[in-house]
């Protein structure tokens, strides 16, 4: 797997193809790394429960340059208050 890099697509179902290849090669040590479905479900659980949900925001601060561009971004971002954060729309509206 060493001879590719993150940019080679045009390898993908080689890459595929290698990292079944590895996995199957490896079974006995990725077999003591398996729990059962009960177990994993219990983790799943878990691990969803330490997800923090996002606060709502009460104001927009812009800082760190100057006012005379703090101040349309910061105007921009004021509607975005008292609501839950749309982070997908946030990045949307942000890079464009």
């Amino acid at each position: 797997m060493q001879k590719y890099k993150s940019l080679d697509f045009d390898a993908a179902q080689e890459i595929i193809k290698a990292g079944y290849a590895a996995a199957a090669a490896n079974a006995a040590k990725l077999l003591s790394l398996s729990v059962d479905e009960e177990t994993w479900q219990l983790y799943l659980a878990a691990r969803r429960a330490r997800i923090r949900k996002a606060q709502v925001p009460q104001s927009v601060a812009v800082t760190g340059v100057p006012s005379d561009i703090a101040a349309p971004i910061t105007e921009d971002l004021s509607g975005l208050t008292g609501k839950p954060v749309d982070t997908a729309k946030l990045d949307q509206d942000i890079g464009n």
